[in-house]
């Protein structure tokens, strides 16, 4: 029997759980590309759904979703059909609006009117619409300066619709807006954007007790500091590779958990360490070009599937274990905050190079669900990774 397949893109996808808190991690799935005809070959030895129905395409998905038990959805290219099949689901949606309606949004308070007319209210509440984020990843530097009145007239539009329930943010790249990564406990906001952007975004988050959406992407830091180890980057560094803080004493044995907490710092210097910091994306791309023209060798779609397979397990560890933390409460001895919210959810696609095809019920267990990339076997990240340089 075939198996329902879903296209996406590579990356990780997180944020926080807005309707139904719970200290247990919920997977999520991040939706860009239409449903993939299923096909035995790529199939491969993973488990099998009921075979769907005859539906639309919408409908289609929301049957995925549903089956496969996620409880969050993520839309970069919202789609109305696939927002109303979600309807009555229980499923969290972040829907994200493109960054070329920015200057439209930021200009007329109509435009948002109108978007909103379209994607939320004929959906909402049967849909649980819980975060819109205006801009997604890179926001272009000629547009910074209309993130925030786009995300005003947005959530001007919600409030005069009666709607208060639904947090209104932007996400953020991690290089647009964060200098001085390490050590992390000297990063800050990058300026003059920081002063400009962000601290007055931060202000209407704190007021509107929304979220901080960044995406941390460890291959882009790692290109830049070179000395960098892979194995670090791939959560491989174990006692041989590993960079501690000279002002805190943290030793960190992954970038992720370190471009964490440089964001961490840059709230806690702008005084805004209260607000909420959810990882948007986070992924390793399959293929890219190196400085010398040539393709770069640490990545590949096995380097890719490494870094996602050492996330999954990083992250369904303890949460002592984790390093990569939500900002609540006071500092522990270790400067940890005593009281962190480790509510995650988690998806996978992918971020640059060709398409895969994602098989969401094939045999690698990922924070309670079943997930493989492609066809073939799933590689999993040792102390060689060597072996991934194919």
């Amino acid at each position: 029997m075939d198996t329902l397949l879903l296209k996406l893109s590579f990356h990780a996808f997180c944020f926080l759980f807005l309707t139904a808190p719970t200290s247990a991690t919920v997977v999520g799935v991040t939706y860009t590309s239409p449903l993939t005809p299923p096909s035995s070959s790529a199939a491969g030895n993973a488990s099998e759904l009921p075979p769907p129905p005859q539906l639309s395409h919408p409908d289609a998905i929301a049957y995925a979703v549903s089956a496969l038990g996620f409880r969050a959805v993520r839309l970069s290219h919202p789609d109305p059909g696939i927002i109303r099949a979600l309807a009555f689901t229980n499923v969290s949606l972040l829907i994200s609006i493109e960054n070329e309606l920015l200057i439209p949004l930021a200009s007329s308070r109509s435009v948002a009117d109108d978007w909103l007319r379209v994607h939320v209210l004929p959906f909402y509440p049967h849909s649980t619409i819980a975060v819109i984020s205006v801009g997604d990843d890179t926001v272009p530097i000629l547009q910074s300066e209309l993130l925030l009145p786009a995300i005003r007239n947005v959530d001007l539009a919600l409030r005069d619709a009666g709607i208060k329930n639904i947090s209104v943010t932007a996400t953020l790249s991690f290089l647009d807006v964060v200098t001085g990564v390490i050590p992390p406990s000297l990063a800050n906001f990058r300026e003059p954007m920081g002063e400009q952007v962000i601290r007055p975004l931060l202000q209407f988050l704190e007021d509107r007790n929304s979220i901080f959406l960044v995406d941390l992407y460890p291959y882009k830091v790692s290109r830049i500091y070179s000395q960098i180890p892979l194995g670090f980057s791939l959560f491989h560094g174990g006692e041989q590779s590993f960079y501690r803080d000279f002002r805190t004493g943290i030793t960190y044995h992954n970038m992720f958990d370190l471009m964490v907490d440089a964001v961490t710092n840059s709230l806690k210097v702008y005084g805004y360490q209260d607000i909420t910091l959810v990882v948007a994306a986070t992924g390793w791309p399959s293929s890219a070009v190196a400085d010398d023209g040539s393709a770069d060798p640490d990545a590949t779609p096995a380097i890719a599937q490494a870094y996602l397979s050492s996330l999954a397990a990083h992250l369904k560890a303890k949460p002592e274990r984790n390093q990569a933390i939500i900002p609540r409460g006071p500092a522990t001895v270790s400067g940890r905050p005593s009281n962190w919210m480790p509510q995650w959810l988690y998806s996978i696609l992918l971020m640059l190079g060709m398409p895969f095809v994602l098989n969401l019920v094939a045999a690698v267990l990922i924070l309670g669900f079943e997930m493989s990339i492609g066809v073939g076997e799933w590689l999993y990240a040792d102390s060689s990774i060597e072996r991934y340089r194919s």
